[in-house]
């Protein structure tokens, strides 16, 4: 499925309502996006607004050229409007989300593969360790990103028995000027979580895997989520029991609800704003001629 389209909700059928209706793209946290895209969220970017909505429709062809879009403003007169805010097209095609991104841990399946023993005494068995277990593919990957010069070789000690569904082996990678077991090379790479970013220390004599996760930093500045454009029975009003938010009301529906409930529309206040004019000028009147 596209992300990132811009998709105007459906009006509301209710006398007013919040802001967030009005949105023209899908809010997303890391947990979401990866969930939306399958991938994980690129780090976020200190020296950026944090952004957690995207526009795929824009054109990449020139990735500095300005796009723009709709949030609302208040002005010193305490009205709101529509104004529009400009972002180069290879910005509103990202995302910026904060936080870093969460690997999922890596665990290993459980074997019922076994090692028979002759002590002497008779025929002792163990369990072989999963940890140990890796399929060849893996181990082929493993000792590519390693650099190892030569191929896994199979490590299974004598009297091994694994089951038919068991298609792992014990395999070692020739590293460091050593053979390593690659099961416990591949659960030393994945010890940030399946997919974290990172590298090889391979400077002694144990190859070690060095997290590197991005700062756990939060930018300041956000970019505002792109509204729609109002629609003729739209109006921008401030919220009655909230000073300072903004709420969207039907002109078609408000009224018809403020005179059932007795309440109030704009009409209503503005006269009674003229009405409180006027009689401050009485009383100035009535003052100085006291005076």
């Amino acid at each position: 499925m596209a992300i990132g389209v811009p998709s105007p909700k459906p009006q509301p059928n209710t006398p007013s309502y919040g802001l967030n209706e009005l949105e023209l793209f899908t809010r997303y946290t890391r947990d979401s996006y990866r969930t939306a895209t399958g991938s994980p969220a690129p780090p976020c970017d200190p020296t950026k607004k944090l952004k957690c909505w995207l526009d795929s429709t824009v054109d990449l062809d020139d990735p500095e050229a300005l796009v723009a879009y709709n949030t609302p403003k208040t002005g010193t007169d305490g009205k709101t409007t529509m104004k529009k805010f400009s972002m180069t097209a290879e910005e509103a095609a990202a995302v910026n989300l904060p936080g870093r991104e969460a690997y999922p841990a890596y665990i290993v399946a459980p074997t019922s593969a076994i090692v028979r023993v002759d002590t002497g005494a008779g025929i002792a068995q163990q369990d072989v360790d999963p940890n140990w277990l890796l399929l060849k593919s893996d181990a082929d990957a493993l000792a590519a990103e390693l650099g190892s010069t030569m191929p896994p070789q199979e490590s299974a000690l004598s009297g091994t028995v694994y089951p038919p569904t068991e298609l792992r082996r014990q395999w070692s990678i020739w590293v460091c000027g050593s053979w390593h077991q690659a099961g416990l090379l591949m659960k030393e790479r994945n010890k940030g979580g399946v997919g974290a970013p990172g590298h090889w220390d391979l400077s002694g004599s144990e190859p070690t895997f060095v997290v590197d996760l991005p700062p756990d930093t939060s930018p300041k500045g956000e970019w505002p989520v792109p509204l729609r454009d109002l629609l003729p029975n739209e109006a921008f009003d401030p919220h009655p029991f909230m000073p300072g938010i903004v709420q969207i009301i039907r002109t078609d529906l408000q009224q018809t609800a403020n005179e059932q409930g007795g309440g109030f529309w704009p009409e209503d206040r503005a006269t009674i704003q003229r009405i409180e004019a006027k009689l401050g000028e009485l009383l100035a009147a009535v003052k100085g001629g006291g005076a």
